[in-house]
This record gives structure tokens, C-alpha cells and sequence, in this order.
């Protein structure tokens, strides 16, 4: 398997959920990664090592995926809410959580 040399390869695509009007009523953050040969993957072709990596990279991932989903939400003002999927080894450091607080 191979995997991104940096967490700055990977970007984040928001996909809408649509409600029963057919209005998204909120968009679900999908992480991917254009890898080496261009082609894009999606998050079951890298993501394994880069969440059960060292405490920094975990951190740093974690980090970057709460970071992309505020930036979606603040440059996008007609995106109602966005959901990101946190492992709870994710979810239950402190870490994480001093970054959800800040």
C-alpha cells in the first residue's frame, strides 16, 4: 500500500445530503488523495496507515480534517452544516478535543 508522503497531498470534497426538497441540508466531508500517478483514491487506499501511524500524524490528520470542514463552512456561506467522520480514537484525545474547542 502506499501512502501519501504528506498530509498536504490529501484535499477534501464535500458532497451534499439532500433533504426532501431536494436543498442539501448539509455536506459530508470526504477526504482523498491524488496519488503520485495523478489518479485519485479514495480514503480505504491510504488511510489505515496514516490513522494508526505515530501520535503526530494522527494528530496532524485529525487536525487538518476539523480544519478543512471549518474553512468549507466559512467560505461557503450556503453550506448549512458539515459532517466529518472521527474514529473515536480520534475523538476521545484531548487533543482533539482542545482543537474542537479552539
Amino acid at each position: 500500500m502506499v501512502v501519501p508522503a504528506a498530509l498536504n497531498e490529501l484535499f477534501f470534497h464535500f458532497q451534499p445530503i439532500f433533504g426532501p426538497a431536494l436543498k442539501p441540508i448539509m455536506y459530508e466531508a470526504l477526504v482523498r488523495w491524488r496519488n503520485p500517478q495523478g489518479v485519485i483514491l479514495a480514503p480505504e487506499h491510504f488511510l489505515q496507515p496514516v490513522l494508526n501511524g505515530s501520535e503526530d500524524s494522527l494528530t496532524a490528520f485529525t487536525a487538518l480534517t476539523i480544519d478543512a470542514a471549518a474553512a468549507a463552512l466559512r467560505d461557503n456561506g450556503g453550506m448549512p452544516r458539515v459532517s466529518i467522520n472521527l474514529s473515536p480514537l480520534q475523538i476521545c484525545r484531548h487533543e482533539t478535543l482542545a482543537h474542537l474547542a479552539n
